[in-house]
C-alpha cells in the first residue's frame, strides 16, 4: 500500500517505478492530527489517471489513543467475518473508506444505451462522481437540505469513476473506483 502520500511529500514520479501495491491511503488520521496533511485524494487520482487501477483506504494509523483513533475506517462487504473473507474483500475492492458517512448502496447499471452509477448514502451535503482529468459531476444539496442518493451517466471513453460523499460536518466517504 502507498501510505500517507501527502504527508510524505510523494508525487506521481515517486510511484512510477513501483509495482505490486493494491491501494493508496486516501486519508490518514495521524497525519491529519499532526500537521493537517491527512487527505490524499489528488494523489489517488494521479495514480488512477496515469498509472492504473488502485483502491483507496482511510486509516487511523493509530500511534496512540489520545488523538488518532476511531476517526477513519473501511467497511468491507464480505460473505463471512473471517481473515480470508476480509482479505478477499480488500483484494477485490469490495469495501469503502469513511470518516463517518455511510454508502448504503452503490451500483453500476449497464443497459444497451448507457452505463450509470447509482449511489445511496447517509444524509450528505454533496455527492461527487470523480473520473480521470476533468470527468465527473458534483451534486450539492440545496441550502438546509441533504442528499441521500444520486446517479451519474458514465461518458464514453471513461477510465474510472469513484464516488466521494461529504456530510454536513465535512466528513467524507470514498467508494473504490469502477474501472472501464
Amino acid at each position: 500500500m502507498l501510505c500517507h502520500p501527502y504527508w510524505c511529500g510523494h508525487t506521481i514520479r515517486d510511484y512510477e517505478q513501483l509495482n505490486g501495491y493494491f491501494a493508496i491511503e486516501v486519508y490518514n488520521d495521524t497525519c491529519m492530527s499532526l500537521c493537517g496533511k491527512g487527505f490524499a485524494e489528488q494523489a489517488w487520482d494521479d495514480v488512477l489517471d496515469r498509472l492504473g487501477p488502485v483502491v483507496g483506504i482511510a486509516a487511523d494509523d493509530a500511534h496512540g489513543t489520545e488523538h488518532d483513533c476511531f476517526h477513519a475506517w473501511v467497511v468491507v462487504k464480505a460473505p463471512e467475518l473471517t481473515i480470508d473473507g476480509i482479505m478477499n474483500a480488500f483484494r477485490t475492492g469490495a469495501f469503502y473508506s469513511t470518516l463517518g458517512p455511510e454508502i448504503v448502496d452503490l451500483d453500476l447499471v449497464d443497459d444497451d444505451q448507457e452505463q450509470k452509477i447509482t449511489v445511496k448514502c447517509s444524509p450528505a451535503e454533496s455527492i461527487v462522481f470523480k473520473g480521470q482529468a476533468n470527468r465527473g459531476r458534483r451534486i450539492v444539496a440545496p441550502k438546509g437540505e441533504t442528499l441521500t442518493e444520486a446517479e451519474y451517466t458514465v461518458p464514453s471513453g471513461t477510465k474510472y469513476v469513484r464516488v466521494e460523499i461529504t456530510d454536513e460536518e465535512g466528513k467524507k466517504a470514498w467508494s473504490n473506483p469502477f474501472f472501464f
